[in-house]
């Protein structure tokens, strides 16, 4: 029989052996043994004789949980950071059972764990992983929470760039979507591809990609399995918090490796994840601050979910004239290269705006929006027109009293425009730049106040003939791949009609802008244009024969052959 033949089978065999055990479950409630308070957020999971996981779920903020019964079923594990481990038979029927867990007193400051290094393969790695293991308990909560109640998530990602003096902003473009999250978010890579492979990967023309831990890469063995532990020290930095400690093993066979090593913060007075900062290592000397940070939150539900994260690496130039190095030579290792510059900074992120469940339940969190109202100049409001803030890619529609929503933002400084639909394609503006400063505490209601059409097409004719009631051409000329060609020629031929005759007159030709972009002015409404980009060789042509507004949009995308 085929190995692939083989494969299917043992699927078929899978899902009919649990399909009995649908109707059978253990259920019940995790709480305290002294207090008998609820605790949400724990762990619960059915193990066989040999040990091997079955079948798992987490309790919800009541701490009641209930898991699939399977018939090798023979324990029943509980784990829940602050709390002591249980593991007790599987109780026998459907009676719901109660499961107390016994918290550790003084948290944290109580659980054993040496000042001492402790690598894989210590003799004494056993006691002093104890602190490790109660921040596993956590990262575990946080993933299996996701993956038996996936919540739709709200996600706000960024990226900017800064300058290496004064670190001020270059560029910077933001985004968010919506999406239901079954998967991280935040690494992009399986847990081992980290340790086989490192946390950085070279591409072409000298470009990095770099990848964050986060709970799954810290959960999985391969990660203990790969880096030396300890006990922070104490940081004025993080008050009440306790910290371990992670570096990479000194092994020969991963020294070239781009690894992590950093601090997962803990709190200690309510037994929770906090945050990890974490830096990258074996880069050259001038990347050495490359980094980032990764915030922790406690959900409804009492599991721990990443709230917001950032990875900021420096940018490199590569000197080929240095000493140091060369392109006919072989490249020295990362850490002993001097043939780099620092040409900046790249910074890469996200944080959650807002998370819902599928029973209802809601979080949202600390971030700052914009709202207003848009009017004209006799201060009506302006239905239907479009709103949105310079270097973000969402647009909202003003409802009949002309009021806006503009979705959660990251604090900082924003302009916002507005334009009618037409305009708005063409990411012109009907309103002056409106600019907002966002702290995380506060947002902003604010006045648009709309300018007639004309005084903005007047203003985007300047240099050609336009009155109001012509018609005006807004184009762009773009690439096969949508990429704008910038001075590509443009040339116009208008259709003149004479009695019986009827021929395109053609006229003084221009070029388009650095973003491939032109205007073509105070044409008559009845008049019929041909327009033709040209680059290089290749062209695009269209025709203007139908003008249902005074302004037209066109896009005339160049390909061979045209």
């Amino acid at each position: 029989m085929s190995p692939r033949r083989t494969l299917v089978l043992a699927l078929v065999c899978l899902v009919f052996s649990a399909t009995p055990a649908l109707a059978q479950r253990v259920s019940g409630t995790v709480r305290d043994s002294i207090a008998d308070t609820p605790i949400g957020g724990a762990v619960v999971w059915l193990s066989d004789s040999a040990g091997a996981p079955i079948a798992r779920s987490i309790g919800d903020a009541t701490g009641a949980f209930s898991v699939l019964r399977a018939r090798a079923a023979t324990r029943l594990h509980v784990v829940r950071i602050g709390y002591r481990p249980l593991d007790v038979p599987v109780p026998a029927g459907d009676t719901a059972v109660i499961l107390r867990l016994e918290a550790i007193p003084t948290f944290l400051s109580a659980v054993s764990a040496s000042d001492n290094r402790l690598c894989p393969g210590d003799k004494n790695s056993v006691k002093g992983f104890e602190l490790w293991e109660q921040a596993r308990a956590a990262l575990l909560a946080s993933v299996v929470a996701r993956e038996t109640h996936p919540p739709r998530v709200r996600l706000i990602s960024f990226t900017r760039t800064r300058d290496p003096i004064f670190a001020r902003v270059k560029t910077e473009e933001s985004s968010m979507k919506e999406m239901l999250v079954q998967q991280s978010y935040v690494a992009a890579r399986p847990a081992w591809a980290f340790a086989y492979q490192g946390y950085m990967r070279e591409e072409g023309a000298g470009d990095r990609v770099y990848y964050a831990p986060d709970n799954e890469t810290l959960l999985d063995p391969s990660f203990a399995g790969t880096h030396c532990l300890q006990m922070a020290r104490n940081d004025r930095r993080h008050p009440d918090q306790v910290g371990i400690a992670f570096e990479p093993v000194d092994d020969p066979a991963r020294d070239t490796l781009v690894d992590v090593s950093g601090v997962l913060w803990l709190d200690r007075k309510t037994p929770a994840l906090r945050s990890l900062e974490f830096r990258y290592t074996n880069l050259e000397p001038d990347a050495r601050e490359s980094g980032g940070e990764i915030f922790f939150r406690v959900m409804p539900n009492g599991a721990s979910m990443i709230e917001r994260w950032m990875i900021h690496t420096t940018l490199l130039a590569v000197d080929f004239n240095s000493r140091d190095n060369g392109p006919s030579r072989a490249p020295l290792p990362r850490y002993l290269r001097r043939n780099t510059r620092n040409i900046g900074t790249r910074e890469v992120g996200g944080e959650v705006a807002s998370v819902q469940w599928r029973d209802g339940v809601q979080w949202h969190g600390a971030l700052p929006r914009i709202t207003g109202v848009l009017t004209d100049s006799a201060g009506m409001p302006v239905a239907g027109a479009r709103v949105w803030m310079v270097k973000t890619r969402d647009t909202v529609t003003t409802d009949t009293s002309g009021r806006f929503e503009l979705p959660y933002v990251l604090p900082g400084v924003y302009a916002v425009l507005a334009a009618d639909s037409t305009l708005a394609a063409s990411g012109l503006s009907r309103t002056s730049h409106y600019w907002v400063y966002l702290d995380r505490d506060r947002g902003a209601d604010i006045k648009l106040f709309f300018h007639p059409r004309a005084v903005i097409l007047q203003q985007l004719c300047a240099g050609q003939f336009y009155s109001p009631g012509t018609g005006v051409v807004i184009g762009q000329v773009l690439g096969i791949g949508g990429t704008p060609l910038a001075n590509a020629r443009i040339d116009v031929w208008r259709r003149i009609q004479s009695g019986n005759v009827e021929l395109f007159r053609q006229e003084e030709g221009g070029a388009a802008g650095a973003d491939g972009r032109f205007v073509i002015c105070g044409t008559p409404l009845d008049q019929q244009l041909r327009i033709r980009a040209t680059d290089t060789r290749e062209s695009s042509e269209i025709l203007v024969d139908k003008w249902k507004d005074e302004v037209f949009v066109a896009t005339l995308v160049v390909r061979p052959g045209d």
